[in-house]
């Protein structure tokens, strides 16, 4: 019934429910940093704090949410605006025609931008050594 309710396959939904229950189960505190990045260096790499910014937002903590990661916020609502225009374009019948690569370069800039803003911002460690390799 709810896959013909959204046209998505059940390994689809599947998907989305796991990493709604995974972002919902998501630690909030440090604990084991998995982050290789963050590992090598003790900095932030442009992805850490979504895991937390998804569990935040999982449990509708949407300020805690975007401290934890701003950029991962915005594409949450993207991800929710665009499943529902291509549900919407599917069920008219219709080709999307929504420039893809440019709105994924898009999102991959802002993603760089606002790290090297939170970086001079001092709101993220900034990266300090490379103890991983011995430097």
């Amino acid at each position: 019934m709810l896959t013909r309710l959204t046209g998505l396959s059940p390994v689809r939904l599947l998907s989305m429910l796991g990493g709604f229950v995974v972002a919902l189960l998501a630690s909030d505190d440090e604990g084991t940093v998995l982050c290789p990045f963050r590992r090598c260096t003790d900095g932030y790499c442009p992805l850490c704090g979504a895991t937390r910014s998804a569990g935040k937002l999982a449990r509708g903590d949407l300020i805690g949410a975007w401290h934890r990661h701003p950029v991962f916020v915005m594409w949450a609502f993207q991800a929710v605006f665009f499943g529902a225009f291509a549900m919407y374009v599917r069920r008219q019948g219709r080709h999307h025609g929504l420039p893809v690569k440019q709105i994924l370069m898009a999102n991959f800039a802002l993603l760089v931008g606002v790290w090297l803003l939170r970086l001079g911002l001092g709101d993220i460690p900034r990266p300090t050594t490379l103890s991983f390799f011995g430097f």
